[in-house]
């Protein structure tokens, strides 16, 4: 049972990485899909800061990631944004996500992502 449970996970893994080595995705229009993501679920004004972070190598596809600051944001907003990434056509990985409770008013959050994409390099 493990050994078929590997072989499933080693074909789904195969069959992303040919994905993504196949695909002639801009890797620098993460910035402007996330952006857009923010904005259509919680409007322009909540998105704080948006920063790119410097590209990793891994053979020969590039990890290119973004550090986004998202402030005075909703549980269910935020919920509804990492549903869009996850299911976005984009190879997308979510590293990071720390929310934090806002002082004045319990009901919103600050959040904290890194996201990253790959391409090939």
């Amino acid at each position: 049972e493990q050994v078929k449970a590997m072989e499933q996970e080693y074909t789904s893994l195969a069959r992303q990485i040919k994905r993504i080595s196949s695909s002639d995705q801009d890797v620098s229009g993460l910035f402007s899909f996330v952006e857009n993501q923010v904005q259509q679920v919680a409007g322009r004004d909540k998105l704080n800061s948006m920063r790119p972070i410097a590209p990793v190598r891994h053979g020969d596809l590039v990890e290119e990631g973004l550090e986004v600051k998202i402030e005075r944001i909703t549980l269910r907003q935020i919920v509804d944004l990492l549903q869009r990434l996850e299911q976005s056509k984009r190879p997308l990985r979510i590293k990071s996500l720390d929310l934090k409770v806002r002082f004045e008013n319990k009901s919103l959050l600050d959040a904290s992502l890194t996201i990253s994409t790959f391409g090939r390099g």
